[in-house]
C-alpha cells in the first residue's frame, strides 16, 4: 500500500497524551505512527448497530378466541400467490393504517369466505418460525385441557374421602337402626319363653284361663245344648 507523505501538526498535549496512553515516546513519531492511525481510523468507521434488545413484556395484544397474540405478533395471509403482512399494535391488529379482524384480513383478498383459521400465520414476538393459527389454537385447547384435568385431579381425592365418609356414616346409622329393632322384637318373645319354660304357673298371671287346669273341660250346662236343655224343661207340664 502505497503512502502519502504529509507533515501534520499535532498539538504537544495530544502527543503526551498518546505516549503515556501507549508507553512510547512522544517525541518518536514513527513509533506513534500505527496508534495515530488506529485512532483515525477508529474515528471514521461507523459505530457497530447495538444489539437489539427484546423488548419487555407489556402484557397488551389481541384476544383471539382461545389464543392471545401479544404486542408485536406478526400475521400473514396470502392469495394468489402473494403474502400480505399485518401485525398486533396495542390491542389491535393493524394493516397499514386500518385495524380489522383476523377473518377480515385473512379476506381482504378472494371471495370472502375464508377460515381465518386455516388462512392466517403467526410469528410471535422474539420468534422467525410461522405457524398455522389453527395448529396454535389446538395446542391452546390442549394446554387448557391439561390444566382443568390437574385441577380436578388434585380436588378428587379430597372429594372422594368425603363421599366415603358420608357413606360410611349412613351405613352405620342403618345399622344401628336395625340391630335396635330387631332387639325391641325380640325381647316380649324371649320374656314369654322364660316364663312358660320355668313350669309355674303362678309366675304366669297374664295367661288365659283355658291354659289352667285341665282346659278341655267345660263348666256343666255351658253351651248349646245346655240351653236349649233348659228350655224343653221348663216347657214342660208341672214344672211350674
Amino acid at each position: 500500500m502505497s503512502k502519502l507523505h504529509y507533515p501534520i501538526r499535532v498539538p504537544s498535549d495530544v502527543l503526551e497524551a498518546l505516549g503515556e496512553f501507549t508507553g512510547q515516546c512522544w517525541s518518536d513519531s514513527l513509533s506513534l505512527e500505527p496508534f495515530i492511525c488506529e485512532a483515525i481510523r477508529n474515528y471514521v468507521r461507523p459505530a457497530a448497530a447495538a444489539q437489539a434488545q427484546p423488548a419487555a413484556a407489556s402484557g397488551t395484544g389481541y384476544q383471539w378466541k382461545q389464543v392471545f397474540l401479544p404486542d408485536g405478533t406478526r400475521l400473514r395471509a396470502s392469495f394468489g400467490g402473494h403474502n400480505y403482512f399485518a401485525h398486533v399494535e396495542g390491542g389491535e391488529i393493524k394493516y397499514g393504517e386500518h385495524a380489522m379482524s383476523p377473518s377480515r384480513f385473512a379476506n381482504l383478498h378472494g371471495s370472502g369466505n375464508r377460515n381465518a383459521w386455516k388462512a392466517v400465520w403467526l410469528c410471535f414476538p422474539g420468534g422467525e418460525e410461522w405457524l398455522l393459527a389453527d395448529v396454535c389454537r389446538t395446542a391452546r385447547n390442549a394446554a387448557i385441557a391439561r390444566l382443568i384435568g390437574d385441577s380436578a385431579q388434585t380436588e378428587r381425592p379430597s372429594q372422594e374421602r368425603r363421599r366415603e365418609r358420608r357413606v360410611a356414616e349412613r351405613r352405620t346409622t342403618r345399622g344401628a337402626d336395625s340391630g335396635k329393632r330387631t332387639r325391641d322384637l325380640r325381647q316380649p318373645a324371649a320374656r314369654a319363653s322364660a316364663l312358660y319354660s320355668s313350669g309355674s304357673r303362678q309366675n304366669a298371671p297374664d295367661a288365659p284361663a283355658a291354659m289352667i287346669g285341665n282346659g278341655n273341660q267345660r263348666k256343666s250346662g255351658a253351651g248349646r245344648n245346655g240351653r236349649r236343655k233348659r228350655i224343653t224343661m221348663n216347657g214342660l207340664p208341672g214344672n211350674s
